[in-house]
């Protein structure tokens, strides 16, 4: 069995940082942390309220008539 550990052998500094945020964009950020944590609770739960608000809506709209 081979154990293959992940080392990190660079200085993390404030330049590093910076150029790192400079040349990484939003978007796959936001799609790596998708793929790792997944969607969550609040985004979940406000999914959830805008199908019933949306829903309602409809609905007032047809009784209304």
């Amino acid at each position: 069995m081979v154990l293959l550990l992940p080392l990190l052998v660079t200085e993390i500094t404030a330049n590093l940082v910076l150029q790192t945020m400079n040349n990484v964009k939003t978007s796959a950020v936001d799609e790596r942390a998708d793929k790792v944590f997944g969607t969550s609770a609040l985004a979940l739960r406000s999914a959830a309220f805008s199908t019933t608000r949306r829903h309602e809506k409809c609905m007032n709209f047809y009784v209304g008539d």
